[in-house]
């Protein structure tokens, strides 16, 4: 997972897009679980055929715009 802005420029840093860390007790192996079959259940709502596994086997990565890296104040290269 990377982060670009939006002339696909990489950033220097990645960025976790993802499950949360974990709280009252629960391991990372389950807020990993929890999220990929979140998203599996509201894209079967909407029809599409996936299972978790899946999904967690897609590449995926951040696209910042111009608009929100001028509002954070950052060229998109120092995103920390």
């Amino acid at each position: 997972m990377g982060v670009r802005d939006s002339r696909g420029n990489r950033a220097h840093r990645l960025v976790a897009v993802g499950p949360e860390e974990p709280f009252d007790g629960r391991t990372q192996a389950d807020m990993e679980a929890s999220h990929w079959n979140h998203l599996a259940q509201v894209l079967q709502r909407e029809g599409v055929n996936v299972q978790p596994a899946d999904l967690r086997e897609l590449p995926h990565e951040v696209e910042l715009s111009e608009r929100l890296l001028a509002r954070v104040g950052t060229s998109g290269h120092d995103i920390s």
